[in-house]
């Protein structure tokens, strides 16, 4: 495991008690598009989202708008997007797949139904 993954902004524990948490995940003008045939679908269009700990969220919607889509893709199952992911300040947007890969492992768990 890498060092930059085991320590980060808000995982030490250094902090003052009342200093503000780092969001968990933060999401910024991500887009997803599928291409077939020689046209394009877009199922994700600039999707911004914030998550901090203890927050419950849900994902709901009609079939077919992108929810599984924006779900991959925060849990690092999908590399090939747009836009900006940090998860608990990592860049994962930059990250190699290996990196990302890391920090899927040790935070990122699914249950599929």
């Amino acid at each position: 495991m890498s060092e930059a993954l085991e320590s980060g902004p808000g995982r030490s524990g250094d902090e003052p008690p009342d200093s503000p948490r780092v969001p968990l995940i933060v999401a910024e003008g991500v887009e997803k598009e599928y291409h077939a045939g020689g046209e394009v679908l877009r199922v994700l269009k600039g999707v911004n989202l914030t998550v901090h700990e203890g927050e419950l969220i849900a994902v709901v919607g009609a079939s077919g708008v992108g929810k599984s889509t924006l779900l991959h893709i925060l849990g690092m199952l999908d590399g090939e997007w747009g836009g900006e992911y940090y998860f608990l300040d990592h860049a994962v947007h930059d990250m190699k797949i290996k990196h990302r890969n890391e920090l899927h492992k040790q935070y990122i768990g699914f249950v599929f139904q």
